[in-house]
């Protein structure tokens, strides 16, 4: 599905409107939970359909995690692209507690939220050393600063900002020593701070 807007729209309204209990002859839906992370509105719905026509059971309760993406137009208003655990959406921070409230419907999606929990949960401390994951010139850091996260590169001392994602949690303390290939360094991954 695209994406739909509403002339005028605020952001609020927008979550507002999502989150909303309908009830029509068709069916009914609740919103069990929901929570906003950054443009990412994450929701637990239960769908009960009325009627044999929608292609379930009437009366038997159907739920799933929504992950709806919200925008706005500039001089038009805020929008959203609903999206489902069953379509495997590329955003992994849904919260843990959602997967044991739905049945699985994504069994490769919910590894990948568990992961990037397990990663974001995990406490980084200042002097732990780090790989840095594959592609990047900067292989490995020294954590100079826990937040915001810096590091200072093991092959040249410069002190970067990181983002967590470019953390190798499989190998913390196991920083490479070999610097031969140097790889371009993208300038959304780290970006040098002046002392």
């Amino acid at each position: 599905m695209g994406w739909l807007f509403t002339p005028g729209q605020s952001r609020s309204q927008l979550i507002e409107r999502l989150v909303r209990h309908e009830d029509n002859e068709r069916a009914r839906h609740v919103t069990l939970a929901h929570c906003v992370r950054g443009n990412v509105l994450w929701t637990v719905r239960e769908v009960t359909f009325k009627t044999v026509e929608s292609g379930y059971l009437p009366g038997f309760p159907q739920r799933y995690i929504g992950c709806d993406l919200m925008a706005c137009q500039r001089g038009f208003g805020w929008g959203y692209k609903d999206l489902c655990e069953s379509m495997g959406p590329c955003y992994y921070h849904c919260p843990l507690a959602y997967l044991d409230m739905v049945p699985e419907a994504n069994a490769e999606w919910r590894a990948a939220v568990r992961l990037w929990h397990e990663r974001h949960s995990r406490p980084i401390r200042v002097g732990e050393i780090w790989s840095i994951v594959p592609g990047y010139s900067v292989r490995a850091v020294e954590i100079v600063c826990a937040r915001p996260l810096r590091g200072r590169g093991r092959h040249d001392g410069v002190v970067y900002r990181i983002r967590r994602d470019l953390l190798d949690f499989r190998q913390q303390d196991a920083a490479p020593e070999s610097e031969d290939v140097q790889l371009p360094l993208p300038a959304v991954a780290t970006e040098a701070v002046s002392a």
